[in-house]
């Protein structure tokens, strides 16, 4: 079933077929002893892959454990538990068998059984925002920190070397990967999604901004055919992360995002629309939709609230795949936990050539800003140089570039002090058995 939960501290839950979870015309299957918004997740307590508890949680420190069934016939999830601690509740719950961890304004965090038994097992200096739980209890903590996002850590093999990395959001235009820093030209409105969008055996970041959808490698280039940029009306922006899943039945990940005023865009990895869409949900959406085969028929489907309290699914052309690692949802999956199991093999793309001349290039050319992106593939790790030259020969800048296997390569050429006119740019690699070197000509207009 689906689970949402209102504002006045109502749980919906509802059946695949749009009826009631326990009762056909009966929506409301909980309902939270206080007025407000409750955070929800949920645990599978028996390791069957099935989820059977439904937790509810709010700031004011209440936490409801609910059996997902209804043994007394009253029209209602039964009770397993109800503890309330004495703090404010500042994460969502994030659930880790065979517990649930709880984060507070004092900067304790609480670890509670399926029963509802509650220890604190932390005592962190900061508020705590949110919370990514690894193997053996160990816990990434972001802080609550104003101006800050307060995303929950990534934790995932973003570059495929069998060992897995912790993605963090120190700001809002900012991604931390691997020691190095992604800057953004624009806001995230939301945590990122990961997926091999462009199936080259990565995890690749997709991001959400006001207007726009970018993909990038761990690297930090630009993935091939992103930004996605669908046409929005006056006022209208793109609301909440992307899902990354097979839309379209091709066997190949397509992107979803939905926007303000209820639109729904749905593109391929080539970046083009997927036809059908785009169209509406009846009404503004807010919140990210969710993915999932939740009628058991192996067909993918997914959901969407608007803001007058309607739930729209809709049935796609994809079969369901649950060996597949797919975002589904804002927060990955419904316990909440930002902890991808799934490790990916690059493969690289089958290509001849250390450095292929199809894939070195430099964008916008010419520039649009006081900066250009060169960019270039490499098939196997190798050192990189890189030169401008002017039409006459003399040298403008040299600088080196990324050098990863397997993966698009991109660096920056600032323009600041550089005349309008025609350049040369050179990148040359060298591996251990191999030399390659393209040239390009760059048009630079002031």
């Amino acid at each position: 079933g689906i689970f949402t939960a209102s504002s006045d501290g109502s749980i919906y839950g509802i059946r695949s077929e749009g009826k009631g979870l326990l009762r056909d015309e009966e929506f409301v299957v909980a309902q939270f002893p206080e007025i407000t918004t409750v955070d929800l997740a949920l645990c599978d307590t028996n390791q069957n892959q099935l989820y059977d508890q439904l937790i509810a949680i709010c700031t004011s420190g209440t936490i409801i454990g609910y059996r997902l069934s209804d043994r007394d016939d009253d029209g209602l999830l039964d009770t397993v538990f109800t503890r309330v601690i004495d703090e404010n509740l500042t994460s969502a719950p994030v659930v880790s068998h065979p517990y649930v961890y709880l984060g507070t304004e004092s900067g304790k965090i609480y670890r509670l059984n399926y029963s509802g038994s509650a220890e604190p097992v932390i005592n962190h200096n900061a508020p705590v925002a949110a919370m990514t739980i690894l193997p053996d209890d160990n816990i990434v903590i972001t802080d609550l920190i104003e101006g800050k996002p307060g995303f929950a850590a990534t934790v995932i093999d973003i570059n495929s070397d069998g060992s897995r990395e912790t993605i963090t959001y120190p700001a809002y235009d900012q991604i931390h990967v691997a020691g190095e820093i992604i800057e953004l030209e624009n806001d995230m409105i939301a945590a990122p999604s990961f997926g091999d969008v462009d199936m080259d055996g990565y995890y690749e970041i997709v991001v959400t901004t006001a207007t726009s959808v970018l993909a990038y490698n761990f690297n930090g280039a630009l993935v091939s055919n992103f930004p996605l940029r669908p046409v929005l009306q006056a006022n209208e922006t793109i609301t909440g992360a992307a899902l990354i899943t097979d839309i379209s039945g091709d066997l190949q990940p397509d992107v979803l995002i939905t926007s303000s005023q209820g639109q729904i865009f749905g593109y391929e990895i080539s970046g083009n629309i997927i036809q059908g869409y785009p169209f509406t949900a009846g009404g503004d959406v807010a919140v990210t939709p969710v993915a999932y085969d939740i009628d058991s028929d192996d067909q993918l489907e997914f959901f969407i609230v608007n803001d007058t309290g309607m739930i729209y699914g809709w049935q796609t052309d994809s079969g369901f795949e649950p060996d597949e690692l797919w975002w589904y949802q804002s927060k990955y999956q419904p316990t909440g936990n930002h902890f991808v199991e799934k490790q990916l093999t690059a493969e690289g793309l089958n290509v001849s050539g250390l450095m292929p001349e199809k894939r070195a290039y430099v964008y916008p050319n010419p520039n649009l800003d006081n900066y250009t992106n060169i960019r270039y593939y490499l098939s196997e790790s190798a050192n990189v140089g890189i030169k401008i030259f002017d039409l006459a020969g003399d040298l403008v800048a040299s600088f080196a570039g990324p050098g990863n296997g397997k993966v698009d390569n991109e660096i920056i050429w600032d323009l600041d002090n550089v005349s309008s006119g025609v350049y040369l740019c050179r990148i040359e690699a060298n591996s251990i058995g191999e030399n390659s070197v393209r040239i390009i000509k760059v048009m630079v207009i002031k």
